[in-house]
């Protein structure tokens, strides 16, 4: 596994900290089976995440397991 080291660009890592926290959130407000519909928003929200963490970092980032 490569480690990741954090780009000096507040911008970048305010939008990682919003995406991180819109994930968080819309888990913990779906705490039991997602319907489909649900799945495709969480889909969304971690692609959104991946791509904030890829502008944080310089990497492109795929995907992340929690």
């Amino acid at each position: 596994m490569q480690q990741l080291k954090l780009r000096d660009d507040p911008e970048s890592m305010n939008r990682l900290s919003k995406a991180s926290s819109a994930v968080e959130d819309f888990l913990a407000s779906h705490p039991s089976e997602l319907t489909e519909e649900e799945r495709g928003k969480l889909g969304d929200l971690l692609k959104a995440r991946a791509l904030a963490l890829s502008e944080a970092t310089g990497v492109k980032i795929y995907s992340i397991c929690d």
